[in-house]
Protein backbone atom coordinates (compact mmCIF):
# COMPACT_ATOMS: atom_id res chain seq x y z
CA UNK A 1 0.00 0.00 0.00
CA UNK A 2 1.38 3.35 -1.10
CA UNK A 3 1.34 6.72 1.11
CA UNK A 4 1.16 10.29 -0.61
CA UNK A 5 1.13 13.55 0.26
CA UNK A 6 1.96 17.19 -0.79
CA UNK A 7 4.91 19.43 -0.27
CA UNK A 8 4.92 23.04 -0.73
CA UNK A 9 7.55 25.10 -3.00
CA UNK A 10 6.84 28.10 -0.62
CA UNK A 11 7.73 30.42 -3.33
CA UNK A 12 10.99 28.04 -3.87
CA UNK A 13 11.65 27.09 -7.67
CA UNK A 14 11.78 23.18 -8.28
CA UNK A 15 15.10 23.04 -9.09
CA UNK A 16 15.76 24.67 -5.37
CA UNK A 17 13.60 22.00 -3.95
CA UNK A 18 15.53 18.94 -5.65
CA UNK A 19 18.70 20.63 -4.94
CA UNK A 20 17.87 20.44 -1.32
CA UNK A 21 16.40 16.78 -1.89
CA UNK A 22 19.50 15.65 -3.31
CA UNK A 23 22.33 17.18 -0.89
CA UNK A 24 20.07 15.71 1.65
CA UNK A 25 20.56 11.94 0.47
CA UNK A 26 23.85 12.11 -0.59
CA UNK A 27 24.44 12.69 3.08
CA UNK A 28 22.25 10.62 4.28
CA UNK A 29 23.39 7.91 1.68
CA UNK A 30 20.01 7.63 0.26
CA UNK A 31 20.03 7.47 -3.52
CA UNK A 32 18.04 10.06 -5.37
CA UNK A 33 17.30 10.40 -9.27
CA UNK A 34 15.42 13.15 -11.33
CA UNK A 35 15.01 16.38 -12.24
CA UNK A 36 12.50 19.37 -11.38
CA UNK A 37 9.59 17.48 -12.79
CA UNK A 38 9.74 13.77 -11.45
CA UNK A 39 12.01 11.31 -9.58
CA UNK A 40 12.59 8.56 -7.35
CA UNK A 41 14.27 8.16 -4.25
CA UNK A 42 15.17 5.36 -1.70
CA UNK A 43 16.64 3.69 0.85
CA UNK A 44 17.24 -0.05 1.99
CA UNK A 45 13.83 0.96 4.10
CA UNK A 46 12.54 3.65 2.27
CA UNK A 47 11.44 4.23 -1.14
CA UNK A 48 9.58 6.42 -2.92
CA UNK A 49 8.81 9.03 -5.94
CA UNK A 50 8.06 12.77 -6.40
CA UNK A 51 6.18 14.95 -9.11
CA UNK A 52 6.42 17.95 -9.15
CA UNK A 53 2.99 20.08 -10.29
CA UNK A 54 2.60 23.78 -9.99
CA UNK A 55 3.32 24.96 -6.53
CA UNK A 56 3.18 21.40 -5.52
CA UNK A 57 5.59 18.11 -5.13
CA UNK A 58 3.32 15.58 -5.19
CA UNK A 59 5.05 12.60 -2.67
CA UNK A 60 4.57 9.17 -3.27
CA UNK A 61 5.84 6.28 -0.44
CA UNK A 62 5.84 3.11 -1.36
CA UNK A 63 7.91 1.22 0.76
CA UNK A 64 8.98 1.63 4.64
CA UNK A 65 9.76 -0.38 8.07
CA UNK A 66 6.61 -2.61 8.60
CA UNK A 67 7.21 -1.86 12.36
CA UNK A 68 7.13 2.34 11.22
CA UNK A 69 4.47 4.17 11.08
CA UNK A 70 3.19 5.89 7.43
CA UNK A 71 3.22 9.46 9.50
CA UNK A 72 7.10 8.49 10.72
CA UNK A 73 7.98 7.94 7.64
CA UNK A 74 6.46 11.03 6.20
CA UNK A 75 8.07 13.22 8.23
CA UNK A 76 11.45 11.98 7.64
CA UNK A 77 11.09 12.49 3.56
CA UNK A 78 9.42 15.99 4.54
CA UNK A 79 12.79 16.67 5.84
CA UNK A 80 14.64 15.93 2.64
CA UNK A 81 12.84 18.45 0.72
CA UNK A 82 12.13 21.11 3.51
Amino acid sequence: MAHTFTIPLNGRSPSELIGKAKNAAAQSGAVFAGDERNGSFSTNEVAGGYEISGDYALITMTKKPFIASWNLVEARVREFFA
